[in-house]
């Protein structure tokens, strides 16, 4: 296969698993089921609440010197669980509803930036049904990108479920559509690289809330 033929056909492939330029039809098409992913810890990652309310909270996790390295699932990528559910006090009850990005990407070599993708899920069962997408989506080309989803992006108005969390950590892994490198670096994300989560406590919790912001509302004064 000459050189010309073989970038071609990578384009082509590539162009399958890849999403539109709109930031939410990029979310949604970049949704796939595949094997059984890898079950690596890494070390806590820096995170902020960018915004709350009584029914959710926004967080910034930084991912910055992240490594992405082989295909979705391989035991050499970089895997983090994160504490959702201690982060906004609602423990096993805490629902992703929306995720977005602020990034950069460096990639190492011929790996390109469109094959460096971000698997969002539950850490009890990843069965990769969870969030996937691709931030450097259509940019096939070696060397360094930066991405933003626009603001906060809304799963469910892009087709997506919404991914409870049943023991409050939210799995993030970083991998390759294409891994050019086994078992080594295809990219990096680079220093300030952030991802945003937007998380709601499960309906019951809030009724139960709601129903004690009226128990409050409707408390009567004690007799003088």
């Amino acid at each position: 296969m000459g050189e010309r033929e073989g970038f071609v056909r990578k384009a082509i492939a590539l162009l399958v698993l890849a999403l539109a330029p709109v930031a939410g039809a990029q979310l949604k098409g970049s949704l796939s089921i595949r094997g059984e992913p890898t079950s690596v810890q890494r070390a806590g990652l820096s995170v902020t609440a960018v915004s709350a309310d009584p029914n959710s909270m926004g967080l910034a996790i930084d991912i910055g010197g992240a490594p992405s390295m082989d295909a979705l699932g391989d035991l050499s990528n970089w895997v983090h669980l994160e504490d959702v559910g201690g982060l906004t006090g609602w423990g096993n009850d805490a629902v992703v509803d929306g995720v977005g990005w602020s990034l950069s990407i460096q990639t190492v070599g011929a790996s390109w930036l469109s094959e460096a993708a971000i698997y969002l899920d539950d850490a009890v069962d990843p069965d990769e049904s969870g969030v996937i997408f691709t931030p450097g989506t259509g940019d096939f080309a070696a060397g360094t990108g930066t991405y933003a989803s626009g603001g906060m992006l809304d799963l469910t108005d892009n087709g997506i479920a919404d991914v409870p969390l049943p023991d409050g950590l939210l799995r993030i892994e970083t991998f390759e559509h294409s891994d050019n490198y086994p078992d080594a670096m295809d990219a990096e994300y680079l220093n300030g690289a952030t991802l945003y989560v937007s998380v709601h406590p499960e309906p019951a919790t809030i009724v139960l809330l709601a129903l004690g912001i009226a128990g409050v509302g409707t408390r009567r004064r004690p007799p003088r």
